[in-house]
């Protein structure tokens, strides 16, 4: 990231940003990025500035890191509702865990098994249907 640790006027940004063209600069990691654009935000008192002003800020942010107006605009937001510009934590989306298992409806089977007489006459084994059936994954509510 280019350290800028002079803060420019208005009228020298306005400058710099009409003098650099087509030239873009972009960004090594995301967390340099975000802490650049928070420590830019602070020097130049983003919230306090005239629209005009922020609109030139503004400006001067896209062609420094490359970010659409739109992700620019989140970042700005975040920093006025929280001082900071910061990643989100990440959080992994998991599914719950099953609570039936092939286990349990193969112990449910033998337990009923020995209960009933008439299950009993149900041929059970490693290769029958009904192991087949009962190895399944089931799902309990």
């Amino acid at each position: 990231m280019v350290s800028d640790t002079r803060v420019m006027t208005m009228e020298e940004l306005a400058a710099f940003l009409l003098s650099s063209g087509n030239v873009s600069y972009r960004r090594k990691r995301r967390s340099e990025t975000y802490a650049w654009i928070e420590n830019t935000l602070r020097r130049y008192g983003y919230p306090s500035r005239p629209r005009q002003e922020k609109g030139l800020i503004r400006k001067y942010l896209e062609k420094m890191t490359g970010y659409s107006p739109a992700q620019l605009s989140r970042l700005i937001a975040q920093y006025r509702r929280t001082g900071h510009v910061r990643l989100p934590d990440y959080q992994r989306h998991r599914f719950p865990a099953n609570v039936g298992s092939r286990v349990s409806g193969v112990k449910v089977f033998t337990k009923a098994r020995k209960a009933s007489p008439l299950l009993q006459t149900i041929p059970v084994g490693p290769r029958s249907p009904t192991c087949a059936r009962l190895t399944q994954k089931v799902d309990l509510p």
